[in-house]
């Protein structure tokens, strides 16, 4: 099935709004077969609209479309679709009790300016809004059928997923493609594809998509239902396995809270070059208080040696770059935590402050555990500060993912 996805909004083409919409709906789409064609963005013009709408209505079996759907003189999809069906709009009984039940629940009276969005084409059907006001509707054009959803990415992904997804699954006459997929740690986009080059000749039936999440890559597998898919994953384990973070496609930041939550372990961190951004990955995941206890940022010596318990003669022995400085980091927040886990960052990210001994690049990760350390030293650059901070705090997830494994006797 061909499809397109329209984003609309003048906002998307000012670059004020980043447009996410069209690049989750497009890789919803993907595992089911559907081979979207055309991504299109436009503004709030109705006859820019409803062109638009004509058009894919032609090329198309299925179009998508973002935005437009509020109270405003901007909101004006309804309209052009209307428009572009050769037809009029009209007031949809089900869409008005949608919103009626939405306003109950934010005690909140329905105004006129608000019921204008249970205005709808004839003969469309309405679509619940579970986060939001604005109701969708989805709608036949010539040989096209169209699913309008609100632009604000929280009410989209939520009406699609529990209404628009379903319908369109309904609608397929050929059984859905699945998707694997792996994320990767360590190796480039361009080195991984050249080491997995015979994977389409191996795998005709499987097509091998990359999708960079830097400083990581995921591996997306979508394959019909007859294909030998564990063939292909035994291939890619003995062609990449030494990088594979995650064969569920979880990213470091979420498989590292995955691996604390399901083992009941507690975390605390002490960081100097990511400047708490080792912090921030693991409070990003929902119910971090379950396994993260806190953290301290030291950059300065003096607060890494009365907040952590760093010894003066280690910082002028070795320097604030070093595994042994690292190790006491670790040590110093698990003990003030009583933590299962300390993990302790310090480093160089640039551009400056790095010698022939310790260049920029430099990042020392250090695990406290019981009464027992790990310290590692790596050095990469990738001559700009904030790739530098990002690749060391993922470093520090990859190493304490590694030992949780390791210890713990996972399967990795």
């Amino acid at each position: 099935m061909l499809a397109e996805i329209i984003s609309t909004g003048a906002e998307l083409l000012t670059g004020a709004t980043l447009d996410t919409n069209a690049h989750y709906l497009a890789k919803e789409l993907q595992p089911l077969g559907i081979q979207v064609q055309r991504i299109t963005t436009i503004g709030d013009e109705e006859e820019v609209l409803r062109k638009a709408f004509q058009e894919a209505s032609q090329r198309s079996k299925l179009c998508l479309v973002t935005g437009g759907l509020g109270p405003t003189d901007d909101d004006r999809s309804a309209q052009a679709a209307a428009q572009a069906a050769g037809t009029e709009l009209e007031p949809n009984p089900t869409a008005r009790k949608y919103m009626e039940e939405f306003f109950r629940t934010l005690s909140r009276p329905l105004t006129s300016t608000d019921a204008k969005q249970a205005l709808l084409p004839k003969g469309a059907e309405a679509i619940p809004n579970p986060k939001g006001t604005a109701v969708g509707f989805s709608l036949q054009i010539h040989q096209c059928h169209f699913y309008f959803m609100p632009g604000v990415p929280q009410e989209m992904k939520a009406m699609f997923e529990k209404y628009v997804l379903p319908k369109i699954k309904n609608t397929l006459q050929t059984p859905h493609h699945g998707l694997q997929t792996l994320t990767l740690f360590g190796c480039r986009e361009a080195e991984a594809a050249e080491i997995l080059n015979d994977f389409p000749q191996l795998f005709p039936q499987i097509q091998l998509g990359y999708r960079v999440h830097f400083p990581q890559i995921q591996l997306r597998l979508y394959y019909p239902p007859k294909a030998n898919l564990q063939n292909a994953l035994d291939w890619l384990k003995q062609k990449v396995g030494k990088w594979i973070v995650s064969w569920q496609g979880r990213f470091l930041e979420e498989e590292v809270p995955h691996l604390l939550q399901k083992l009941g372990l507690k975390i605390a961190v002490a960081e100097s070059c990511t400047g708490g951004l080792v912090s921030d990955l693991l409070t990003n995941f929902p119910g971090s208080s379950q396994f993260f206890l806190g953290s301290v940022v030291a950059y300065s010596n003096s607060l890494k040696q009365h907040l952590l318990n760093v010894c003066p003669q280690t910082l002028q022995k070795y320097g604030a770059v070093s595994q042994e400085v690292a190790t006491q980091m670790a040590k110093g927040i698990q003990k003030h935590s009583q933590a299962d886990l300390g993990l302790a960052t310090t480093g160089i990210a640039g551009p400056s402050g790095g010698s022939e001994q310790k260049p920029v690049g430099t990042i020392c990760i250090a695990i406290a555990y019981q009464n027992l350390s790990h310290s590692w030293r790596f050095c990469v650059d990738f001559r700009e500060r904030e790739k530098n901070k990002l690749f060391f705090a993922t470093m520090a997830l990859e190493s304490l993912r590694r030992h949780i494994c390791k210890k713990y006797n996972l399967k990795t």
